[in-house]
């Protein structure tokens, strides 16, 4: 015998349940668009790509760019007066005084001044830390040297 709830419980049971599994439905739609790999430079994804069109086509419109990276990460490039300044983490901006960015598949290079000193700065791409365009209020946020998302393997 199946028990039969009582009328006005059932009223709310059923819209109850048509969301909660229109919300299953949305989530696991989110994680399947959310590639499974375990390629540690995969979330710079969207940064690797806006930092090449910078470098082709230069900034547009209101875009500018603040970056955080660790300076002691294996590969980063900073004159030693910044990495005895900022021996952690330090950020800068690409907006009006920087030339030359180069953008590689695992790391990018910029000419930037320091108190009127112009120093070339390699950041490898996995020790960025926050990537922001204050301009449309967007910041991203990354954690250092691991997997974009964690794979299940059997």
């Amino acid at each position: 015998m199946t028990p039969s709830w009582p009328r006005p419980l059932r009223t709310l049971i059923t819209p109850f349940a048509a969301v909660v599994m229109m919300l299953a439905a949305l989530t696991s739609h989110a994680a399947a668009q959310q590639p499974c790999t375990t390629d540690p430079l995969a979330q710079y994804a969207e940064v690797r790509s806006t930092l090449a069109d910078v470098a082709r086509r230069g900034l547009r419109g209101r875009h500018y760019y603040e970056i955080t990276f660790r300076t002691s990460f294996d590969g980063v490039i900073v004159p030693d007066a910044q990495r005895a300044k900022y021996p952690e983490d330090m950020t800068f901006v690409l907006q009006h005084q920087f030339e030359r960015l180069n953008v590689t598949a695992d790391r990018f290079s910029v000419d930037l001044w320091f108190k009127g000193i112009k120093s070339r700065v390699t950041v490898p791409f996995n020790a960025v830390t926050y990537f922001v365009d204050p301009s449309v209020n967007n910041r991203r946020e990354f954690d250092p040297g691991t997997n974009a998302r964690n794979c299940d393997r059997p």
